[in-house]
């Protein structure tokens, strides 16, 4: 086989290199613009220069994209996860129903009026996750499935379905009132609604009865609460974004 072996003249060499940089849009040692026409020097499609023991890789930063869940999202999110397991030990038993007084109720909705749907929806269900697994976190400091399949294990579902509609409805712009009939309007009857189904089909009560002992003696506190939490989620807000 025959080999051929031409050695490279030095205008060979330069004219190489100007074409090179002129491509790569690298500045000339005389200060004329040699990126060429129609390119960056860093366009969104081109392969970026990278380190020797990564040569060849192809990096296409039209297609990278940044972490969809910031550290500080993360906290916040944290931060009301335990809000929520807290606030289950602010409990008042009522004699007359299962169903205790508790200051869940405001610290859904907070997360709900705070979070995005989809960090809100992350939030609920690590709750009832952990719940179910045993930790201490649901009205009162009990947990496990005894108590999320018992006969108030609707209203804990219900935090989950209220709060990603409290957050889907609230729009993404804050409006005090809006952000109070949405969470009186939507997440308390939502509430209202899973915890008194399962009620009914596990007491084997009627309407009225769950009616009058687990809903009724709960709406003005709730009405209460809905709008307390209307009220301190712009100042909660910008205090997390500080």
């Amino acid at each position: 086989m025959d080999q051929v072996t031409q050695a490279a003249s030095p205008s060979t060499i330069g004219a190489i290199a100007s074409t090179g940089a002129s491509g790569m849009g690298v500045p000339d040692p005389t200060g004329a613009d040699t990126t060429a026409p129609g390119l960056s020097p860093f366009s969104a499609t081109e392969s970026q220069v990278l380190p020797d023991g990564l040569a060849g890789v192809h990096v296409d930063t039209a297609t990278a994209r940044t972490p969809r869940i910031t550290t500080a999202a993360l906290t916040e999110m944290a931060m009301l996860l335990a809000l929520i397991c807290v606030s289950a030990y602010i409990s008042i038993p009522l004699p007359f129903t299962p169903v205790p007084l508790t200051a869940q109720t405001l610290a859904i909705n907070l997360t709900a009026m705070l979070l995005k749907p989809k960090q809100t929806a992350l939030v609920l269900s690590s709750y009832i996750l952990i719940g179910l697994c045993g930790l201490p976190v649901f009205a009162g400091g009990t947990s496990g499935p005894g108590k999320l399949f018992g006969p108030t294990g609707g209203y804990i579902l219900g935090f989950l379905a209220a709060g990603v509609l409290i957050s889907l409805l609230k729009g993404k712009k804050y409006n005090l009132w809006r952000y109070f009939l949405i969470a009186t309007l939507v997440g308390i009857p939502a509430v209202y609604l899973l915890g008194s189904i399962m009620m009914m089909l596990l007491v084997q009560k009627g309407f009225i009865y769950v009616l009058g002992v687990a809903v009724i003696p709960y709406i003005p506190l709730d009405i209460v609460k809905a709008f307390i939490a209307a009220c301190i989620t712009l100042p909660l807000s910008r205090a997390a974004k500080q």
